[in-house]
């Protein structure tokens, strides 16, 4: 699906964090990787805490997940996976 949950590897300073990595982002680039990684906070909002490659639009996306009080993580994910195809493709 272009799309996997990872764990975090030990010694990476033991964050908590969902991993999410993407594949097979566009036809031009079939063998770049994009990895996302979000943690809950205390007061139940998600924080970025990896972004690679950098993407500017996730953190916009990411805000509005927050804004909407996390109710759409599937959306957000999917704008994630957009912005890095953006990235991926040169802007195409």
């Amino acid at each position: 699906l272009g799309m996997r949950f990872a764990l975090p590897v030990a010694g990476e300073g033991g964050t908590e964090e969902l991993r999410i990595v993407f594949d097979s982002l566009h036809p031009a680039a079939p063998a770049a990787v994009a990895t996302l990684g979000v943690r809950v906070r205390a007061d139940n909002s998600y924080a970025l805490v990896r972004c690679e490659p950098a993407a500017p639009g996730v953190a916009a996306a990411l805000n509005a997940l927050n804004a909407a009080g996390g109710r759409d993580f599937g959306g957000f994910v999917r704008a994630a996976r957009a912005e890095f195809r953006k990235v991926v493709s040169g802007g195409r």
